[in-house]
């Protein structure tokens, strides 16, 4: 029962890595979204190294993008 159903051939180590990219590049995404429909006076708190900091809705969102950016760099390159 531990076969896997949605394919017959196991996924190669950089089609694993293209789909985990792919699947970082849709939640940033996502995050980005969720981030623009908040109000602006909202404070929202933004993920670094661990710790969690209080920031304004246009530094978290800017992080986002820039995050994203470099994942569709890194994705462009496989």
């Amino acid at each position: 029962m531990a076969a896997s159903s949605s394919s017959s051939a196991p996924l190669t180590a950089t089609e694993e890595s293209k789909r985990k990219l792919a699947f970082k590049t849709k939640q940033l995404q996502v995050a980005i979204a969720e981030l623009q429909s908040l109000p602006s006076s909202r404070p929202v708190y933004e993920k670094r190294c661990g710790l969690f900091f209080r920031t304004d809705i246009k530094s978290a969102t800017a992080s986002q993008e820039r995050e994203l950016e470099k994942t569709k760099v890194r994705l462009q390159k496989m």
